[in-house]
């Protein structure tokens, strides 16, 4: 098993060393050819090494009272939205166009501090922000909607945001009832 070991790590040796360098010729058609093997006219293209990646060094935990106390601040106000429903790809059937929307705050919304859900149907923007959760969109028309959530505060910054897609599906007025005479 040792001698095994020891053939595969010197394999793995020279099959590095064999790759290591590159060459590059022009046919006569002029045509440019890259090459892990050297050809008669292959000059040897030397290549940079991949850069590594360098991660961010954090900061010290120092720093004025002033900032800490709105470190602590954004820190408090970290929402996160989701849309229960509808459900994204989710397929509705109401002949009236009404869609139910549900979102779901984390952490729980503190009332009475000014806090707004502003809603999205297909890019245009609902004439009235929403204070609860809950809300009916009405009369949307039928077809594949995006609907997007923001939840604001009262200053009018966006806290967080979340979309889905849906799918209205409505009675047309083109579809007459099949009836055998």
């Amino acid at each position: 098993m040792r001698y095994f070991l020891m053939i595969l790590l010197a394999s793995c040796l020279f099959s590095s060393q064999a790759y290591s360098e590159v060459y590059r010729w022009v046919d006569a058609a002029g045509k440019v050819h890259y090459s892990d093997s050297p050809h008669a006219d292959a000059e040897v293209v030397h290549i940079a090494p991949a850069p590594t990646p360098v991660t961010p060094v954090e900061q010290s935990a120092g720093g004025t009272e002033e900032t800490k106390a709105v470190d602590e601040e954004d820190e408090a106000e970290a929402y996160q939205i989701k849309i229960l429903t509808p459900e994204h790809d989710e397929a509705i059937r109401d002949n009236a166009g009404n869609v139910v929307v549900f979102v779901k705050v984390t952490p729980s919304l503190e009332p009475d501090k000014g806090y707004a859900f502003v809603v999205y149907l297909d890019g245009t923007e609902s004439k009235e922000k929403q204070t609860t959760p809950q809300f009916t969109l009405q009369n949307v028309d039928r077809g594949t909607h995006e609907l997007r959530v923001e939840l604001m505060d009262n200053k009018n910054k966006v806290l967080s945001t979340a979309s889905a897609t849906f799918h209205l599906q409505r009675h047309s007025v083109l579809h007459k009832n099949n009836t055998n005479n």
